[in-house]
C-alpha cells in the first residue's frame, strides 16, 4: 500500500507470529528477529519467513523494549516489572530495570531500579545504554513525571538526562547521533532532543501524530521515522522535518507497539501487533539505519 502524500511505499503484511502474548521489541539481529512477550515473561526468535517463532529465554516479570548492541550480539532488555499488567501464574516476579541476554543461555539482570519501570531501550552514540523510565498510566490519571536515561555499563552508574510528564515511551536516535526522538504519548507527538556536551535540551521541534498515541518508533537512514500508533491501529510515517507523511494502516484494534527496520538490506519493516500476539513484517521502499554498537563494557555484576 501507499502512504498518502509521501513517497514511502510498503506492501501488505505478512504474519512472522502470532498468540505469543502481548508483543513488544523488536530487533534485527542481522540473522533473527527478537521480540519480547510481556505477558509471559518471554523473549521469542524468529526469522523473517515467518512461521517458526520459538521462546528462547525466559526474563520474567514484564520484559518491554529490546535493544541489540551488533558489536558483542548482546540483546538489552527494558524490564518494566510489569508495572500495568496484572501478575500471571508461572511467570516469576522482576524487579525493573535492565537485562542482557547474550544470544543463547540465561538471561542476566544487569540494573534493577524498584519502583521505576523501564519502557523502551537504545544503544546511545556515547557507549551507554539509553532507556525511558515512563511514570504513571498515559492516558488516565494526573500527569507523572517520567525520564530519559541513561546507563554506562562500564560503571553501573545511571544518569537522568531528561524529565517530562508526557509518559516518556519510545526513542531513538537519529542519522545524526546528536538529535534523539522521544515519543511523548500522553501528549500524542514524539520531540526532537539535541544531544550535546553530555546533555539534551528541546529544539522546538515535535509532530504530533494524526490519530493515535505513538509507543515505539524506528528511523530511516533517509531520516523518515516510522511511529506505532497504539490506539490508531497504524504505523505513522514522518518525514525528515517532522511533518506527518503517511499512514500505513495495519487494522483497526491491532494495537502497533514498536517497530524496526530488518533483513540483509534493512529494508523490510516489522511491527509488533499487541492484539492477537503477532508480529508482522512489511517490504518498504525506505531503508533502515544501521544499529549502533560498541557499549563500554567492564563492570560485573
Amino acid at each position: 500500500m501507499s502512504a498518502a502524500s509521501t513517497t514511502v511505499v510498503m506492501s501488505p503484511p505478512r504474519t512472522l507470529a502470532r498468540d505469543i502474548g502481548f508483543t513488544e521489541g523488536p530487533i534485527w539481529t542481522g540473522t533473527h528477529v527478537v521480540a519480547t512477550s510481556i505477558t509471559r515473561g518471554l523473549l521469542y526468535r524468529m526469522t523473517l519467513d515467518g512461521g517458526d517463532a520459538v521462546a528462547v529465554a525466559e526474563t520474567g516479570g514484564g520484559p518491554n523494549g529490546l535493544a541489540h548492541d551488533p558489536a558483542t550480539g548482546t540483546v538489552w532488555i527494558a524490564q518494566n516489572g510489569r508495572v500495568h499488567m496484572p501478575a500471571r501464574a508461572g511467570v516469576p516476579d522482576r524487579t525493573p530495570g535492565l537485562q542482557t541476554w547474550p544470544g543463547t543461555g540465561p538471561v542476566r539482570t544487569r540494573l534493577e531500579v524498584p519502583g521505576s519501570a523501564p519502557n523502551d531501550c537504545v544503544v546511545g552514540p556515547d557507549g551507554r545504554l539509553w532507556f525511558t523510565d515512563p511514570s504513571g498510566d498515559p492516558h488516565e490519571g494526573e500527569p507523572r513525571e517520567g525520564s530519559v536515561c541513561a546507563f554506562d555499563p562500564a560503571t553501573g552508574e545511571v544518569e537522568v538526562l531528561w524529565r517530562t510528564d508526557g509518559y516518556p515511551n519510545g526513542l531513538a536516535f537519529g542519522v545524526d547521533p546528536g538529535r534523539l526522538f522521544l515519543a511523548e504519548t500522553r501528549h500524542a507527538r514524539v520531540v526532537e532532543l539535541e544531544h550535546t556536551g553530555g546533555r539534551l535540551r528541546a529544539t522546538g521541534r515535535a509532530v504530533t501524530l494524526p490519530s493515535g498515541y505513538p509507543d515505539g518508533m524506528a528511523v530511516a537512514a533517509d531520516g523518515h521515522l516510522l511511529v506505532a500508533g497504539t490506539t490508531s491501529g497504524a504505523l505513522e510515517v514522518v518525514d525528515p522535518e517532522l511533518r506527518p507523511a503517511g499512514t500505513i494502516d495495519l487494522g483497526a484494534g491491532s494495537m502497533p507497539t514498536n517497530v524496526c527496520f530488518a533483513g540483509a538490506g534493512l529494508d523490510q519493516v516489522v511491527v509488533t501487533l499487541a492484539r492477537g500476539g503477532r508480529v508482522v513484517a512489511l517490504e518498504s521502499d525506505l531503508r533502515g539505519l544501521p544499529a549502533r554498537g560498541g557499549l563500554r563494557e567492564g563492570r560485573s555484576s
